[in-house]
Formats: structure tokens, C-alpha cells, sequence
């Protein structure tokens, strides 16, 4: 499931059937605990 930016309408194209606009993958990126992972000097 997507979501428009531009009006919020939930679809499951990559273009928004209701204003044209692109749609997003609402949901976050799961959590990846290797990035944390790093040596600051």
C-alpha cells in the first residue's frame, strides 16, 4: 500500500489515481542495528 504526498489517497500504483502525483511507501525502513555499528575517533 502507497500513499500520495500531495492529497494523502492510499493506492497501489506508483501515481496517485486521484491528482497525478507520486506515491510513497508510507512505512519505514526496518531497523538495521549494522548502521549503528560504526568507530568514531
Amino acid at each position: 500500500m502507497r500513499r500520495c504526498n500531495s492529497c494523502w489517497t492510499y493506492t497501489f500504483r506508483e501515481v496517485c489515481p486521484k491528482c497525478g502525483s507520486p506515491t510513497i511507501d508510507p512505512h519505514p525502513k526496518p531497523f538495521n542495528p549494522a548502521v549503528l555499528t560504526h568507530d568514531v575517533e
